[in-house]
């Protein structure tokens, strides 16, 4: 197979006939050599802080406080029948959480919250609703993790 030289004649030529073009003049192509290296730079700078942001570490939350506390109570009721009342926060590691408040098992209020730590108290806020905000610590019993508000009694333990 006999390969023609006149395709690559003609591509030389048309570079030939580009470069002698006075649309690319000297200060043309150092327009063209200026974006380009612009574009390389915010290249660089993009593709460096994907990289920052992409291998930077999250810090791990180990509050006590994480995970499921609850309390519940019964009370009798007339003609033997008992009632009962189970509060129960979920926290998680983003400072968030979930509220529930069952009665006789079913939930009646279930509600989002923020909560944060300061100097050893905790403070949940519940957001859209017209709870009061719940501040207690955490105290460890033989069997239990506590939650206990500043009037000394217990509000949940930890399951």
């Amino acid at each position: 197979m006999v390969h023609s030289s006149t395709a690559f004649d003609n591509a030389k030529m048309d570079v030939s006939i580009a470069l002698k073009s006075p649309l690319l003049t000297k200060g043309t192509m150092t327009l063209i050599k200026t974006y380009l290296m612009k574009t390389i730079h915010k290249m660089t700078y993009l593709l460096l802080l994907l990289f920052c942001v992409c291998c930077s570490e999250i810090p791990e939350n180990n509050d006590p406080i994480l995970g499921i506390w609850a309390i519940e109570s019964k009370t009798p009721e007339a003609l033997g029948q008992t009632s009962s009342i189970r509060r129960e926060w979920i926290f998680n590691d983003a400072y968030l959480g979930r509220y529930h408040y069952y009665e006789n098992n079913e939930i009646l209020i279930r509600n989002d919250y923020r909560w944060s730590s300061e100097e050893g108290w905790y403070t949940v806020e519940y957001v859209g609703n017209d709870l009061p905000n719940d501040v207690f610590s955490i105290s460890t019993s033989e069997e239990h993790m506590l939650m206990i508000n500043r009037d000394n009694q217990i509000i949940g333990f930890k399951e």
